[in-house]
């Protein structure tokens, strides 16, 4: 008798809880299956909610009284995004003798919700480019993890020919963002162009911890296709580190924040300490406004402390 038939004959003759767990098992298996799939398919949706524009977002449109300037960059693959540079009140007539942030948003929604982050950075006499990674806002494109560390880098390139030195340019990551920060920061360092500092908020030590929490019954290292290993990176940065993070985060849990910190060094190339700041009753997107004045001027210490105003 062949083995399937033979097998099918034992099978008649279980017992019917025996038949029904078996028949459990299998849809169980059947569902993981295709949930795993389905999650394997559709993970770069999940990952960039980009918010999208079917126009083009001018600066005019959105100045609301700031100097707000349309900035575009061209990519190593070809792609013209846009961008806004936004200068701080006052200060010196020329790029070479101000201060500048290239901020990296996270991932959800576009630039335009980012305008607050302008306003409190310009009120430090900072200027600030404010760009959106491809496939978000007016830019073509589909996001992923080499796209946007090709973006990052497009930018960084931009806010130097704006005439910002290397060492007058702090790099800016918010969670997702950070992980394009770090990395940048690490390239640039090894380059021999390090940026004045590197600072992040939110943010996690890889994309592969955070989805692993929120998904610990799939094997999230095996399906991720974009990592943002910002841990990896770490260690080549020599630039001075600050980084905040809200105890209630409960989207990077405060654990994964910690991790990445761990891994830069204790200070940077110039003898800079790093700088951890963890908020109580913080969470995820709102540590300017739940961090209050603890994370303000935690901040403003920070880039005080890279780059004294002249």
């Amino acid at each position: 008798m062949p083995a399937a038939a033979t097998l099918a004959a034992r099978y008649a003759d279980w017992p019917w809880w025996a038949k029904s767990s078996v028949r459990l098992l299998v849809i169980l298996a059947v569902t993981y299956l295709f949930v795993a799939a389905a999650l394997f398919v559709l993970q770069r949706r999940m990952i960039y909610p980009a918010g999208r524009s079917d126009v083009r977002l001018e600066a005019a449109d959105f100045a609301g009284g700031r100097d707000l300037r349309d900035v575009t960059a061209t990519t190593a693959d070809g792609l013209a995004l846009h961008g806004w540079l936004t200068r701080a009140p006052g200060g010196p007539a020329k790029a070479a003798d101000r201060r500048a942030i290239l901020y990296l948003h996270g991932n959800g929604g576009d630039r335009r919700i980012r305008l607050g982050e302008t306003d409190a950075y310009n009120a430090l006499g900072w200027d600030v480019l404010l760009f959106d990674y491809r496939g978000y806002g007016e830019n073509p494109g589909s996001p992923s993890e080499p796209g946007l560390h090709r973006d990052g880098r497009a930018f960084w390139e931009a806010t130097r020919t704006l005439g910002y030195p290397p060492e007058r340019i702090v790099i800016a990551g918010t969670s997702l963002g950070g992980g394009v920060a770090t990395p940048l920061a690490a390239r640039l360092c090894e380059a021999g162009t390090p940026p004045a500092g590197l600072l992040l908020r939110s943010t996690f030590n890889s994309l592969v911890s955070a989805a692993s929490g929120r998904f610990p019954w799939l094997p999230v290292g095996l399906l991720l296709r974009d990592r943002f290993d910002s841990a990896a990176a770490a260690g080549r940065v020599a630039c001075p580190v600050f980084q905040a993070h809200g105890e209630a985060d409960g989207i990077v849990p405060l654990e994964l924040g910690e991790r990445l910190f761990a891994a830069f060094p204790s200070e940077s190339a110039h003898g800079v300490s790093k700088c951890w700041l963890a908020l109580p009753a913080t969470g995820h997107n709102a540590v300017r406004i739940e961090g209050g004045a603890a994370y303000a001027a935690a901040e403003r210490a920070f880039l005080t402390d890279v780059l004294p105003a002249e």
